[in-house]
């Protein structure tokens, strides 16, 4: 299945993917079920990260959360237009963009994924690894315990 995506672009990948979804209304209520039971347990695991977080970063996550879990058109044109901004809070996107690429990676390395984020995070690790082998991008000394631990 993978194979066949490759050179795709990812709009191509998601289009396909929301081509070949049909099925009867009772399956997609099961589906939604799911989805309801995923995101209880995703807010139940982050909420040894909300302690940390202050009410406005907890709001953009959850918004940011929603927003991609069904209202986002087309993850590209989305990247442009947040590429297209003051250049100032570019980079503090950037800066971000890296810290959850860090996560992703982290979570690669110690094996927390499954099917659906493992390309996600499979990339991040490989990205974020070669970057920081290269002297292109610093990560902290925890990154490297976590790695190993």
């Amino acid at each position: 299945m993978a194979g066949k995506n490759i050179g795709r672009g990812f709009d191509d990948r998601l289009s396909m993917h929301h081509k070949s979804r049909s099925g009867s209304s009772e399956k997609e209520g099961e589906q939604r079920e799911k989805k309801k039971e995923l995101v209880q347990q995703s807010k139940f695991m982050s909420m040894e990260y909300d302690q940390y977080l202050s009410e406005n970063d907890k709001h953009f996550a959850d918004v940011f959360s929603e927003y991609v879990n069904g209202k986002m058109g087309s993850p590209r044109k989305i990247g442009k237009a947040i590429a297209d901004d003051h250049r100032y809070l570019v980079n503090e996107k950037a800066k971000l963009m890296f810290c959850f690429m860090e996560q992703l990676a982290e979570n690669w390395h110690k094996g927390r994924y499954d099917q659906r984020n493992e390309w996600a995070c499979r990339l991040a690790a490989e990205a974020i690894d070669h970057l920081a082998e290269n002297g292109l991008y610093y990560l902290p000394e925890e990154y490297y315990a976590k790695q190993n631990q």
